[in-house]
């Protein structure tokens, strides 16, 4: 293997993170917005992804927050192409950005 070939690889990772991070908040959204938690005997979105997947309240509430600023539409699984060749850890970065200043961040910063 190249350095190349190994930054290429991580390069693809990296958008496949941020991909996951979009999908992941919009399903739990799904389940926080439908109520859903409470099939499972949960009084809230909180307690239940805590339960299931160990995420804390504010991890929580980053994905759902990631899913609903960057992804297609602000309510889907699908991160919006204005975003493709963002890592996951910009997107975090980008949360308190607004829509002005999101128009001026490039990838490479």
């Amino acid at each position: 293997m190249t350095l190349e070939d190994a930054e290429v690889y991580i390069q693809a990772n990296l958008q496949s993170a941020a991909r996951s991070v979009i999908a992941i908040g919009y399903y739990l959204k799904c389940v926080r917005d439908g109520g859903l938690y409470q099939e499972a005997g949960f009084d809230n979105i909180n307690e239940y992804a805590a339960a299931r997947f160990g995420f804390s309240r504010s991890n929580t509430k980053r994905y759902i927050d990631r899913c609903i600023k960057f992804s297609s539409g602000g309510n889907s699984p699908v991160l919006d192409d204005r975003y493709k060749d963002f890592s996951r850890s910009q997107l975090q970065e980008m949360l308190d950005l607004d829509q002005e200043q999101l128009e001026q961040v490039t990838p490479d910063m």
